[in-house]
Parts: C-alpha cells; structure tokens; sequence
C-alpha cells in the first residue's frame, strides 16, 4: 500500500474462492470457469478494495490471488489481498485467522497443519483435531488475527453452550464476527456471548460463496501506511521479559528516543513530508537503534522529575505562599479524601 498517511478502505474480512468447496453453491460451473483476476474483479466491481481470503482450512489460492492483485494493481485497480483461512476447529466451530500481506500459501498451510487438521483441504465439514481456543493460538502464534467467524450462526461459538468455553475461546481472541448483532437466533442465540460481558471488536465480512453475495457486508476502516509488519519493529514496542525466580513477567518497552528534537525538527520544518520515505526511514532507525531509546516508564519516570524540579525552582520566586499537598491517614474518610496545607 504506497501511500502517506491514512485513509478509508472497504476490507471485506470474510471471503471463499473456489478452493472452497462450497463456492458457487448450486452454480458448479463457477468452480471450474473463475480466474484468480476474475475473482479479484468481482470484487473490486462491487468497490472492495481489500480482501481477506479465507478459505475453509486451504490457502491454495492466496499466491495467485496475489500476484493477479499485483498486476491489477499495475493496471490502476485497488485492490489488496490478506492471506487467510477459515479453519474448522474441534466442536465444529469457525475461526478466521488473517494475515500480513506478505504471508503466502505456505504460511497458511503451517497454520493449518499446527492445528492438526488432517481432513480434506477445502471442505468446511472436515474438522481439525484442536480446540477452537488452541487454533486461535496457533494464528496469533505464526503473527494473524484470530477471529470466532459467525459466532450467531451456523458453526459459530454461540453454538455452544457453555458460557466457559465461550469465554476461554473470546480470551484469547482478537475480535469477533457478528452477523446479526439485534437479533437472537434460536441456533445460535448471540446472548451467550454478549451476556459475559466481553470487549471484543466485532467485525463483519460478505462471507461471499457466489459473486451475487459481494459487498453484503464489509467493513471501512482507515489504515496507516506503516505496513503491519513493521508493528513488531522497535519503532512502536518492544516486547520483553524479565526472569524472576517465580518464572518471568512480561513488560513493553516504547522505544522514546533520547533526544527526540532528531526527529521533530524535521518535521517541523516540512522535510519530512518533502521526501516521506527518506525520512521515515531514518525514524524507524532512530527507533530500532537500542542506544538511542529508553523505556517509556522510565521516559515518564525522568518527565516527571523534571517536572518536580522545576516546580520546586518555581516555587520559591512565586508571590503567593505555595500549598503542599499532605497525604495521610487522618484523610482517609470512606473514600480518598485530600487536604491541602
């Protein structure tokens, strides 16, 4: 996606090729007849420009798709592909796992392998040997987004009717799909997931089994132009862990840099829009550069007390006596109760 900033897309999350087996539903010939780029213009006819391909536990279209976005793309369309799959857990319940962009076929059929399914590729009644809840690992494990598809519907987690089993699988989700999110359908009744209470994004896709169910449904989001791959750099977080004889606590690290007028100067003066892609380039490796970053708490933690000296210098050349806040028991009342002297 080369462009500055961010902007609108329509991303459709839920899409079939014809590796699925169901694609084309009564129509067979839609099997045999529809290109990668035919499938592609389909979709961009209907003003989708981003798909996820999840087919039922294949990836085998996703390179074609890809190399066909590429040269579509070439052509002046816009048009961009997600790899993805849509796996059929344990129980009979569908997962979305969808990726970077850069993810090929061979990616997918790890995902798909790492969730022992060893049924036929394509077909959405075969069904892997893992439960929901490891499936929705295994993709957030190999860098996707793990999504419960159609969680009020046929072979969705509302299915099911332990409340523990929902939760455990929404817990370690990142989203989930709702088809029909005011009304409370007696084969999947949606109050068994919005009765515990869970902050999950909900997100929606077409579902698409045949060209006449394109752009039922989709979603507009606005992307940045920092491809997701670079999410994982040190320009936003580092992930890290500290070994402690109990086992080891996880903390992030937000690569502040030390002087960070490098960077706002350059800003501030229109260079960095004059050549984006230079200047970009030379943020992320002021960022990726360990010598040249500190912690975030500990940023905060030196933002603080400089604040304090500062307050401490002023303190003394203001016209009015300064108030101290006094913190002790004698103001605890019920509630935290402060007192100024």
């Amino acid at each position: 996606m080369s462009f500055v900033g961010a902007r609108w897309w329509k991303f459709d999350f839920h899409t079939h090729t014809p590796a699925s087996f169901d694609c084309g539903k009564t129509d067979s010939s839609l099997k045999t007849s529809k290109t990668a780029k035919d499938w592609l213009l389909d979709y961009i006819a209907k003003g989708i420009e981003c798909v996820a391909v999840t087919d039922h536990n294949t990836g085998d279209w996703i390179d074609n798709l890809k190399d066909e976005a590429e040269n579509l793309r070439a052509e002046g369309y816009s048009i961009f592909v997600f790899p993805g799959v849509e796996v059929t857990a344990n129980s009979n319940i569908h997962i979305l796992g969808i990726f970077d962009p850069c993810a090929t076929s061979a990616d997918i059929s790890a995902v798909i392998g790492a969730s022992k399914f060893r049924g036929t590729k394509g077909d959405s009644d075969s069904v892997a040997e893992e439960s929901a809840e490891n499936v929705i690992k295994e993709i957030i494990s190999a860098g996707g987004v793990a999504i419960p598809a159609h969680i009020d519907m046929k072979a969705g987690l509302c299915q099911q009717h332990s409340s523990h089993t929902i939760g455990q699988v929404c817990k370690h989700a990142n989203a989930v799909e709702i088809i029909f999110p005011d009304q409370e359908r007696a084969d999947a009744p949606l109050s068994r997931y919005t009765n515990l209470n869970v902050d999950l994004p909900s997100i929606i896709g077409s579902d698409a089994h045949h060209p006449n169910d394109i752009g039922r449904a989709y979603r507009d989001l606005v992307v940045h132009s920092a491809p997701l791959a670079q999410a994982e750099s040190k320009l936003y977080a580092i992930a890290k862990k500290i070994e402690i004889p109990e086992g080891e606590l996880p903390f992030i690290c937000c690569p502040i840099p030390k002087n960070p007028d490098r960077i706002s100067a350059s800003r501030a003066n229109g260079s960095m829009f004059d050549n984006f892609e230079a200047q970009f380039s030379r943020y992320i490796a002021i960022g990726e550069d360990e010598s040249e970053h500190i912690d975030g708490l500990e940023y905060c933690h030196r933002a603080l007390g400089l604040m304090s000296e500062l307050a401490y210098k002023l303190a003394s050349r203001a016209p009015v006596k300064p108030e101290v806040m006094v913190f002790d028991s004698s103001n605890i009342i019920g509630d935290i109760k402060v007192t100024y002297r």
